[in-house]
């Protein structure tokens, strides 16, 4: 209807125009004196047609109203049909809005009832998998780590083909979570005491999740086993020190033995030198640094606590204490980390504060004991004193008796080199001869300063000088028996690849010499020097020097002694 409408009225629209151009032509052939006349002419055949119509209407008046009428009604009804016309239009559009709606929301249904029926389908499988994360999780504490890795791999590979699916999402996220439970547990069981086997599989699932880069991995084990070994130390009481001292050496020596084993064996440094240390930064680390730098760390501290504890040990117990680490940094040696070296300065440093502060002590107390004059003779001198040429076993000479303060002072010697004996190092023996060179000299210049005195009797006069003389004989002959045994000039020169006059070259002491901080043995020198036919001294000892060089002397004391008894 719309069409055939607007058809009649493009045709009446075509009519008019043709009636316009039809009368504009007839106008443009008027001549110009005519226009005006046109304009009448129009206006009167406009006057006729309109009295046309009235007579018309007059003579057929029935006729003209029934005709206004009907035009009236048909004017009205096309006007209701329009309106109605439009009105349909506007239902037709909501109708056509309303079927595409129901369109889409039948196919939204025909997709869930698809869903629906697949799902119903394959209901045990769904069920399955809702499970999964409980029955990791299961399986985590029941340490089955291997099924557990296995079902968050799948549902790994099931997130990546249907990640659109909710609940394939949802299971995803509770599958991450059991998988952190997962590390964590393996984590958990590197910090607890493990055997090879355990360890190398639970490194083995960790490289699988590939969570760690492989310098991050190591370091997470060296952590997690570093743990381990304190919670070891932790759980340990002790009623003294020498037990816990002895009982952090066998820990360290167990476990750090068992991780250095675990590590060589879970990581090769042949497969990957350098790695990053993070995926996304260009920080890279050397992996065989990161052992070397863990286990300088951990002695560290083992030797921090050797050096604060022994202090608190019993001196009886040093050289158990001792052998203990020596055996731990031997052992630690199977495994290319053998840190005995290590030990020998802390040992040694104890050992020399110890004895040096030992010898001052008694220094201090024998020079006050001297200078105030006290116990300086136990019984009375009755003639002169027989010095005996050496000592014939290391029993403190028994002439030391008649003379308290030498005989304590001789006691306080003794238990220094009890002390000592602990420790067979090279350079201690120097410093041990070194250091109680100086402390008998102070005695002795104590001696010869009271010697000198002019507030003696004679009788104190006569005690002081047999002091000097058990002093600078039988205490020191004794003195350096005791020095002979402790260290033996064979296994220094072995130690050292010298020979005995390679030691006297080098001024390496390990023998005293009375004339080196006696002064009454250097004045004594001193007279019997002038005594001496200077050029054949001199030629003997070239003799004895060039005897040694081919063999002939066994050790630097033949070479003394010949020297002074020539």
């Amino acid at each position: 209807m719309d069409d055939h409408r607007k058809s009649s009225l493009e045709n009446v629209d075509q009519l008019e125009a043709n009636i316009c151009g039809d009368y504009l032509e007839k106008i443009y052939k008027l001549e110009p004196n005519a226009l005006p006349a046109e304009s009448r002419r129009l206006e009167k055949e406009k006057a006729d047609l309109l009295k046309e119509i009235e007579n018309l209407a007059f003579s057929h008046y029935d006729t003209f109203i029934q005709t206004t009428c009907c035009s009236e009604k048909i004017s009205n009804h096309l006007k209701d049909i329009s309106a109605k016309l439009e009105k349909f239009r506007t239902d037709v559009d909501s109708l056509k809005g309303d079927c595409m709606q129901y369109v889409q929301s039948s196919q939204k249904l025909c997709n869930e009832k698809e869903v629906l029926t697949d799902a119903k389908t394959a209901c045990s499988d769904v069920v399955a998998i809702l499970h999964v994360p409980e029955l990791i999780e299961s399986s985590v504490r029941r340490g089955r780590y291997e099924k557990a890795f296995e079902l968050i791999q799948f549902i790994t590979r099931l997130d990546s083909r249907l990640q659109d699916v909710p609940l394939v999402q949802d299971i995803a996220r509770q599958v991450k979570n059991q998988r952190n439970y997962l590390l964590e547990c393996c984590l958990e069981q590197l910090r607890s005491d493990l055997n090879l086997t355990q360890c190398l599989k639970i490194i083995s699932f960790l490289r699988r999740m590939a969570i760690y880069t492989e310098s991050e991995l190591r370091m997470q084990f060296l952590f997690a086993r570093d743990e381990w070994i304190q919670r070891c130390l932790d759980a340990e009481k002790f009623n003294d020190s020498y037990q816990m001292l002895i009982r952090t050496v066998d820990v360290y020596r167990s476990c750090l033995f068992d991780v250095m084993i675990q590590y060589r064996a879970a990581f090769s440094e042949e497969n990957s030198a350098v790695s990053k240390l993070w995926p996304k930064e260009e920080i890279e680390v050397d992996c065989s640094s990161i052992v070397n730098s863990w286990l300088y760390y951990r002695v560290e501290q083992f030797l921090e606590i050797i050096v604060e504890t022994l202090p608190k040990c019993p001196t009886d117990r040093l050289d158990s204490v001792m052998n203990q680490c020596m055996h731990f940094g031997s052992s630690m040696g199977r495994v290319g980390a053998d840190v005995r070296m290590l030990f020998v300065p802390v040992f040694e440093n104890y050992f020399k504060n110890t004895t040096k502060n030992s010898l001052q002590k008694a220094t201090a107390n024998a020079v006050e004991r001297l200078q105030k004059r006290k116990n300086l003779s136990h019984c009375r001198v009755t003639g002169e004193m027989k010095v005996s040429s050496e000592v014939e076993s290391l029993k403190p000479p028994v002439s030391l008796l008649a003379y308290p303060s030498l005989a304590i002072y001789c006691n306080e010697i003794i238990e220094i080199f009890n002390f000592t004996r602990n420790l067979p190092a090279v350079n201690f023996a120097c410093f041990l001869t070194e250091n109680l060179e100086t402390s008998l000299r102070s005695v002795a210049t104590t001696l010869s300063q009271l010697s000198n005195a002019d507030d003696l009797t004679d009788e104190e006069k006569k005690t002081v000088s047999n002091m000097m003389i058990i002093f600078s004989n039988d205490f020191l002959i004794y003195l350096n028996s005791c020095l002979k045994l402790l260290f033996p000039t064979k296994l220094i020169t072995q130690a050292l690849c010298l020979t005995s006059f390679g030691l006297y070259q080098d001024r390496i002491k390990l023998q005293l010499n009375a004339e080196d901080f006696c002064p009454w043995e250097r004045e004594k020198d001193a007279t019997a020097f002038k005594n001496v036919d200077i050029k054949n001294l001199f030629h003997d000892i070239q003799q004895n020097i060039n005897a040694d060089q081919k063999g002939n002397f066994k050790s630097l004391e033949d070479w003394q002694n010949k020297g002074q008894n020539s």
